[in-house]
């Protein structure tokens, strides 16, 4: 579906599970291969491929949200709320540092998930259970690792401006 589509500036964004592996699958190495995968793609067309998680990692998606920790840290906290704009603090909101708030903010929100100190608006609080896994040196679990975002970018650090808050 992408390979047809020409545009100058091309971002991506993946709020799936294991979201990382499609970019890095079958031994993806960024360069002119010709080979038919995602990663391949990004590469000859110039993207910027933001995954909610690595290849063998989880993506939290809250009902409460309606939607997944990077579609809220993107959306509802990088521009509804105007987070994402800040470096600088201008009032403009670059593709770079939109996408980027996501891949810090992710973890961050996740930790507060799992330590329920994150409220939604008007106090609608929600609770995540960590997946527990062994610890192999003493039997006991512990919790699963925190959902960390990654970011593809092939774009030749142009970043085009996608929401400017002085033009209201």
């Amino acid at each position: 579906m992408l390979r047809d589509i020409d545009a100058k500036h091309f971002i991506f964004i993946v709020d799936a599970c294991n979201s990382a592996a499609g970019v890095e699958g079958q031994g993806f190495k960024p360069g002119p291969m010709g080979s038919s995968g995602l990663g391949q793609i990004a590469y000859n067309k110039k993207m910027m491929i933001l995954t909610a998680s690595q290849a063998e990692e989880f993506a939290v998606e809250a009902e409460q949200l309606n939607h997944g920790l990077l579609t809220f840290s993107l959306v509802e906290e990088g521009l509804i709320s105007k987070i994402a704009d800040r470096t600088p603090k201008d009032g403009h909101v670059s593709a770079k540092e939109w996408l980027n708030y996501g891949l810090q903010r992710v973890p961050v929100l996740y930790q507060s998930l799992l330590a329920n100190t994150f409220n939604v608006t008007n106090s609608k609080g929600f609770k995540v259970t960590p997946v527990k896994t062994k610890n192999k040196t003493d039997n006991k679990p512990k919790p699963k690792t925190v959902q960390r975002p990654g970011l593809f970018d092939f774009s030749e650090s142009y970043s085009p401006m996608l929401y400017d808050y002085n033009a209201q």
